[in-house]
């Protein structure tokens, strides 16, 4: 399934959100707390990729799917997400190599990359976090441990945003004094 496709499932698990969850801004909490995310769902097993979604889309969040890392980094290629939630064994592209793709690929937005494996010792950790994932969670896991997961995803992403704000800001304000030192005399 190819990136269009998998458009077009988002579109369609979408479809039953009320307008209001789609038109909110980053960072703006759903009603009970909840931050809006817009989410990649990277699995290669079907009904596994269909209940996420459907768990974090009631969850108010954003998603979109990818049955597998293939299709998962030519989306990639195309538009940024908020958080990648990936599956770790997959054909053809492994979450971890999704990860450092994701990584290199020199994005002007942060994606907060998770997996979701069914590794939960020390080496499989250490070489998720040496790929550059922000977190880690065992199968099976809960909703609620999901959640608190992109609770925190949603803290250090609103943190990466405002800094690049605050970059954008100084690098305007820099070029301005400079334009303005130029054009005056001494």
């Amino acid at each position: 399934m190819g990136a269009e496709q998998a458009t077009r499932l988002e579109t369609t698990h979408r479809s039953s959100q009320s307008s209001p969850r789609r038109s909110r801004e980053f960072g703006e909490k759903e009603p009970g707390r909840r931050f809006v995310l817009d989410v990649l769902i990277v699995q290669d097993n079907r009904d596994t990729l269909e209940g996420l979604g459907c768990l974090l889309q009631s969850h108010g969040h954003g998603i979109t799917l990818a049955r597998g890392g293939v299709e998962a980094r030519a989306l990639l290629s195309v538009r940024s997400f908020d958080v990648v939630l990936s599956d770790w064994q997959m054909p053809y592209v492994s979450g971890v190599d999704l990860c450092r793709i994701a990584r290199a690929g020199g994005y002007k937005t942060y994606t907060y990359f998770i997996f979701l494996t069914c590794f939960g010792d020390k080496e499989h950790f250490i070489e998720a976090m040496r790929a550059g994932a922000d977190d880690v969670l065992a199968k099976p896991c809960s909703i609620q441990e999901i959640d608190v997961r992109l609770t925190a995803a949603a803290r250090v992403i609103g943190l990466h945003r405002r800094l690049e704000a605050q970059n954008a800001s100084l690098r305007d304000d820099c070029q301005r004094q400079f334009n303005k030192a130029r054009t005056e005399q001494l």
